[in-house]
């Protein structure tokens, strides 16, 4: 994920922010529930969590009836934070408990944040799909489903390598199911959808993000066959670059396999080559 620039602070309070942001002027009067989750969703993208959470949580005074959008920012937040920590030299040091504990305990927030987002997802959809403003997140039910998926994938790291006391961590082969799942059922998923961006803004997560992690998961598995063919079929990397056949017929889910597709001699090198700078990963 790119480092992004933040130099907001004049747009979030002058009266551009209307246009900024598709939603109403920083008016104290009428600054409401979606003004504040499109504040704190613009805040995830500058990777200012804490000012993320400040918004999110003014989001949940708000007098409206469903709430969920606001808890699936905040599931995200607590996401990106416990990835960006992940990520650190502290972290890739054997036998830090410190680092372990930091993520889990976000993980951990990231999961009870998504969990209440998954209450009354349909009337909450129908609810923010009538309102008027051009960011209304009625679809944030895509992102819980993203958001579970990410969260289900650190879990599962953190467990193999060796920190115990995540009892509920999902095996590899189910991590692998929901994210086939979900990526062949919305193939043009953008989180940027129904959010406020910045013109200046390079922050990027979509679909194929989601392949990156997908390969990512397969080559753990030894299934280089079906890793080969989602980054061919999601257009992640170019044939030239990985070199044997493009299975065409494979199939799609769990029915890719070497036994009914045939890949010829796929250099795993050359596939962990094409997604080291490909996407939002692990």
């Amino acid at each position: 994920m790119k480092k992004l620039i933040t130099i907001l602070t004049f747009f979030l309070f002058s009266c551009e922010s209307a246009d900024f942001f598709g939603v109403g002027e920083f008016d104290p009067e009428t600054y409401d529930y979606y003004d504040h989750v499109a504040h704190g969703w613009n805040a995830i993208f500058e990777e200012a969590y804490e000012e993320a959470e400040s918004y999110f949580n003014e989001a949940l005074e708000s007098d409206v009836d469903y709430k969920n959008s606001a808890y699936v920012g905040l599931g995200w937040m607590k996401t990106f934070s416990a990835n960006a920590y992940f990520g650190t030299d502290e972290c890739l040091s054997q036998g830090n408990t410190e680092c372990y504990d930091l993520v889990t305990d976000l993980r951990l927030a990231a999961e009870a944040y998504f969990e209440l987002a998954e209450v009354d997802v349909e009337l909450a959809v129908s609810e923010y799909s009538v309102c008027t403003y051009v960011n209304c997140f009625e679809e944030f039910d895509k992102d819980l489903e993203v958001g579970n998926i990410y969260l289900d994938v650190l879990k599962f790291y953190l467990s193999e390598d060796g920190y115990l006391g995540l009892l509920d961590v999902l095996d590899l082969n189910t991590l692998i199911e929901n994210c086939e799942q979900f990526l062949v059922e919305n193939t043009e998923y953008d989180i940027m959808t129904n959010k406020p961006t910045s013109f200046l803004s390079s922050f990027n997560f979509s679909y194929q993000n989601l392949t990156v992690l997908l390969a990512q998961l397969l080559l753990r598995q030894g299934d280089d066959c079906t890793a080969d063919h989602y980054l061919r079929e999601y257009s992640i990397c170019d044939e030239n670059i990985l070199g044997g056949e493009i299975c065409y017929d494979a199939g799609i889910l769990t029915d890719i396999t070497d036994d009914v597709c045939t890949c010829g001699d796929i250099d795993e090198s050359l596939i962990l080559e094409c997604i080291q700078n490909q996407g939002f990963g692990f």
